[in-house]
């Protein structure tokens, strides 16, 4: 599970976002993805981990 830090949604999984750049002008493309909230789109997501309170 992850979470998100602006809204405070817990999700399953992120949305995956590609993103394609020319960096040259000639043939150097980057291909890359990124994960963000699907709530609020927020880029800075972080994994949500639930603690057993049996364990306590």
């Amino acid at each position: 599970m992850y979470s998100c830090p602006r809204c405070g949604l817990l999700f399953e999984e992120p949305d995956i976002i590609h993103r394609r750049e020319n960096l040259d002008g000639e043939n150097g493309w980057w291909d890359y993805y990124e994960a963000r909230c699907p709530g609020c789109g927020e880029e800075e997501i972080e994994e949500y981990h639930e603690e057993d309170e049996d364990e306590l």
